[in-house]
């Protein structure tokens, strides 16, 4: 697999640089490898001069990237809702049999294992002692061949190749059920989470229908989930779908203010002895790399896969806001970009003694 990107990954342009961010950590994934051994590169974002896509010019080996599940979301209200409410639309479309890319956290299953007749789960860690049938494997390279439907959980945001995948799965796969992240709601609300090492290229319901239609996939239904997340099913037709792309340049022009004032406001934090950084992602990741020179008492995240792990790129293990609770006046530094509401209220609701800064 090629692991820098020669065109746009949406229409095939040409790509020109927007701004570098220099030693960043290849991956977020908790780790227990010893801290000596991580590794940071530099971090290109380009252009697309033809459609306006923005993305990464190199990427990680997703060998690496996805070793290990590391965003089980079955514990934050937001996400909770989300696999609710996504369960509900697939359960709508009456599908039969249903391969699910990126499903080991068995969020889906759990709310449709009775109303599928056959679920199989493929997915690129490793994922023993799960309840369901299960396909280790890059669904980028995955023979789909006896595949009627698929559906995708924020998977698809994260795909290398995605005009190739579409390509792929066109001759077999009859109808596509998707969930995305609201990258519009992300761009407007300045969080850094629109694009990095995992979500790797800018995606949205025009892309979406852009894509899909080249391989004669026409959108059937779409719903929003709140300002999270869009819903689509595909479907493949026998005749071409003329959708057009549309150049957006106002995403490059936002990314390059984001970034900017993200650094602007990294750079003046100072983190004080002995304090936690929330949650345990690549933000709270990008803030560390910026103050190496605290003294943290480490991570707090509620994902239960992350705790009593190392976040890569730092000496610091990652705790449940459990924890909080035996503490007297603990000071968290709250990096959860969108989720920063939700995750205060649960911070006060467990010690109400404690100073948040937003970051």
């Amino acid at each position: 697999m090629d692991l820098e990107r020669r065109c746009c990954v949406v229409c095939s342009g040409d790509l020109e640089l927007l701004y570098t961010i220099p030693d960043v950590p290849i991956t977020f994934s908790p780790t227990i490898a010893p801290f000596e051994t991580d590794v940071s590169r530099e971090v290109k974002l380009c252009l697309c001069k033809q459609c306006g896509c923005v993305q990464l010019k190199t990427l990680i080996d997703p060998s690496i990237l996805y070793n290990v599940s590391h965003n089980e979301t079955a514990e934050t209200p937001t996400w909770k809702e989300h696999h609710l409410q996504f369960s509900r639309f697939v359960l709508k479309q009456n599908v039969k049999r249903l391969l699910e890319i990126g499903g080991s956290s068995g969020s889906l299953y759990n709310h449709i294992e009775n109303l599928v007749e056959d679920y199989t789960c493929l997915d690129m860690c490793d994922a023993s002692n799960i309840p369901f049938k299960f396909v280790q494997g890059n669904c980028e390279t995955y023979d789909f061949s006896n595949t009627d439907c698929i559906c995708m959980s924020h998977v698809f945001e994260h795909l290398y190749n995605p005009k190739t995948f579409v390509e792929n799965i066109s001759p077999h796969v009859k109808k596509v059920i998707v969930s995305i992240p609201n990258m519009n709601h992300l761009l407007s609300a300045k969080s850094p989470s629109v694009i990095f090492n995992e979500h790797t290229y800018f995606v949205d319901k025009s892309t979406m229908e852009w894509l899909f239609g080249q391989s004669h996939y026409a959108l059937r239904d779409f719903t929003e989930y709140k300002s999270h997340s869009l819903f689509m099913v595909f479907e493949k037709l026998d005749v071409p779908v003329d959708i057009p792309i549309v150049n957006r340049t106002y995403i490059a022009e936002a990314m390059k203010m984001i970034f900017d004032e993200m650094t602007i406001r990294v750079s003046h934090v100072k983190i004080a002895d002995g304090a936690f950084i929330a949650p345990a992602g690549h933000m709270g990741q990008l803030l560390y790399s910026k103050i190496k020179s605290a003294h943290l008492s480490g991570f707090l995240d509620n994902d239960k896969a992350k705790q009593g792990r190392r976040v890569y790129g730092t000496p610091y293990y990652v705790r449940s806001f459990e924890t909080l609770k035996d503490i007297d006046s603990p000071i968290v530094y709250l990096c959860g970009g969108v989720y920063n509401d939700e995750i205060r209220d649960q911070i006060m609701n467990l010690n109400n003694s404690t100073h948040i800064y937003t970051i």
